[in-house]
């Protein structure tokens, strides 16, 4: 099954931060920084693990750090990438940037797709853990795809310009579930979205798709 995104990049995170908002933001501009994927992975670990995950889901100043977390996800698991970067906290958008060997630079826009009655902030308030879903059809192939649905959805309202690059982290998996049935889904989705995106990836079973 997929790992929630508060699993991706860190094991175990910090009971709490000390962090100033300027030293926060000195941070932050490490990671506007070109460099690798796999320097990009070193320095968004390095900061995840000074919060607690209460804090990484709840704190507002903390937004663009999930987006860096996606955004290495993707840059470490997306063939031929080269370099990456976030994009600058005064920029609207893109959240950030993948250069790909042989192409132009990805201008990337990150979202996750889960069930839109989870709150993850709540579950990890005072040290909680993540929930474990039921054990039915919750998170069967038609709840992700009308999950896939809701969130490239809301994204496509947004009608940005020029048009980015989305990367959707699909938060839903059941063992029994076909890879190929949620492949379908993608190119499905893909196809009724392709006039609002230059292309949408998502990141599921530790594999970009």
């Amino acid at each position: 099954p997929s790992r929630p995104v508060d699993e991706m990049t860190v094991a175990d995170a910090a009971p709490s931060s000390q962090l100033s908002d300027d030293e926060l933001r000195i941070e932050r501009e490490k990671l506007e920084a070109w460099c690798t994927p796999q320097e990009f992975h070193n320095k968004v670990d390095a900061l995840a693990a000074k919060f607690s995950l209460e804090e990484r889901f709840n704190s507002p100043r903390l937004a663009f750090l999930h987006d860096a977390i996606l955004l290495t996800e993707f840059a470490l698991k997306l063939s031929g990438a080269i370099s990456v970067r976030l994009a600058a906290e005064s920029d609207q958008f893109p959240d950030g940037y993948v250069t790909v060997q042989g192409t132009k630079t990805l201008k990337v826009e990150v979202t996750e797709a889960d069930h839109e009655d989870r709150r993850r902030g709540d579950e990890y308030k005072d040290g909680g853990k993540a929930k474990d879903r039921p054990t039915d059809d919750s998170e069967g192939v038609n709840v992700i795809a009308k999950e896939l649905e809701r969130v490239i959805q809301k994204k496509a309202r947004k009608r940005y310009n020029p048009k980015p690059t989305l990367v959707v982290w699909l938060n839903l998996d059941k063992q029994e579930i076909e890879e190929s049935d949620v492949v379908a889904v993608l190119e499905n989705t893909r196809s009724k979205y392709a006039g609002s995106f230059e292309k949408i990836f998502i990141l599921w079973r530790g594999k970009v798709r």
